[in-house]
């Protein structure tokens, strides 16, 4: 699943820089984060929780920076797993930084992300939503911790976090009655079950 975001900070393009390659800085950031362990200059170990619809997985990630051009680039590899419900994330993903003016700093994110077991089971719409959720999330924590004032609830009001609950709500819905569907269902049998195909609503991207 690929994700791509943009948006202006009104800071500096060295102050922004500064304030994302630090993990003490950016990791607060970022939704769900618990912890972080810096174990070199480019090798982070990171613990993070993840509710999405029913299914709730803390991910062990460890994140490698394979690609540094100051104050401008940045690309990361990340890899992590919940051994509790099988789940696994890998994704690779750029930061661009570009200085509009001397207060204003241009942010392009993107991130090409795969998911396995019970989380990519939701399916391709419901993990593009939360990720866009928790994607507005980040940005106004961003504005608000680096001390951009007045724009805090901006990127949430923009991406609409109501319409994603019933997007999410709808989805699951569908993807229950899908799977029940037919006279061949095996009783007993739950929609996040593993040891069973996900149907075609549910193929993970």
């Amino acid at each position: 699943m690929h994700f791509e975001k943009e948006f202006v900070l009104k800071k500096p393009l060295q102050e922004v820089w500064t304030f994302v390659v630090t993990p003490e800085t950016i990791a607060p950031c970022i939704p769900g984060v618990e912890s972080v362990e810096t174990i070199d200059a480019t090798h982070y170990r990171a613990k993070v929780k993840v509710a999405v619809s029913f299914v709730t997985a803390t991910f062990m990630l460890n994140v490698e920076i394979i690609e540094r051009r100051d104050p401008m680039f940045l690309k990361s590899r990340i890899k992590g797993k919940d051994s509790g419900i099988g789940s696994s994330i890998s994704a690779e993903t750029t930061l661009e930084l570009m200085s509009l003016s001397e207060l204003e700093t241009r942010v392009k994110y993107g991130a090409n992300f795969v998911f396995t077991g019970q989380v990519a089971s939701l399916g391709r719409s419901i993990m593009q939503a939360k990720t866009e959720e928790q994607t507005a999330l980040f940005v106004n924590n961003l504005r608000r911790n680096i001390g951009e004032e007045g724009a805090q609830d901006d990127e949430v009001k923009k991406v609409g976090v109501g319409r994603m609950a019933r997007m999410l709500a709808h989805d699951v819905g569908a993807a229950v009655k899908d799977r029940f569907a037919g006279a061949g269902s095996a009783p007993g049998k739950t929609f996040a079950g593993t040891g069973s195909a996900p149907s075609k609503n549910e193929e993970t991207p």
